[in-house]
């Protein structure tokens, strides 16, 4: 069972077609987020067609429902009819709602990580190149090799913290080789 937006439009209607932009904007918001499992976006010509429930019951057009999985009831959406705004209702009203609003903070972590991750691997590319290439002094090179450990470590932990958001850690693949 999947939650259902239903879009009831008329073929001659302006604000129909405005919708239709919308709602191929939000449908590709869902598959981006890999929602579409979840959530099935539909509609119909309410001009030509009979409610598939008898709940609803359409006079003006654009008319959008939502149904929720598992359930025969629809409920009115009377909210802005933009993309975005369609978004934060299904955010919020979906069944899996709740997991939409993790999902996106983990991902947004997840992308903060791997950033902060992809400057510390140049950072170490630098600190060794600079060991191999400089004619650094016994006690500037130990200098050098302490920070360059020390900062290994953090992008270590870094590494298997991103493992272990993306679900794709695997034995041995938990730690950066420089």
């Amino acid at each position: 069972d999947k939650d259902v937006l239903l879009e009831v439009y008329a073929p001659w209607c302006g604000r129909c077609k405005q919708l239709e932009k919308e709602y191929n904007i939000l449908a590709r918001k869902l598959q981006k987020e890999g929602l579409t499992e979840y959530i099935t976006l539909a509609k119909i010509d309410g001009t030509v067609n009979d409610s598939p429930i008898g709940s609803m019951d359409w006079t003006r057009f654009p008319t959008v429902y939502f149904i929720k999985a598992g359930t025969r009831e629809a409920v009115t959406y009377e909210g802005e009819t933009t993309a975005k705004g369609l978004w934060k209702y299904l955010q919020k009203h979906a069944t899996v709602g709740k997991g939409i609003q993790v999902m996106l903070k983990r991902r947004k972590r997840l992308k903060n990580l791997q950033e902060r991750w992809l400057e510390s691997t140049k950072m170490m590319e630098s600190m060794q190149k600079s060991l191999m290439d400089l004619p650094l002094s016994g006690s500037e090179k130990r200098g050098m090799q302490k920070i360059y450990l020390e900062k290994k470590k953090m992008l270590d932990v870094m590494h298997k913290e991103l493992m272990d958001m993306s679900g794709s850690r695997k034995r041995g693949t938990d730690s950066y080789v420089a």
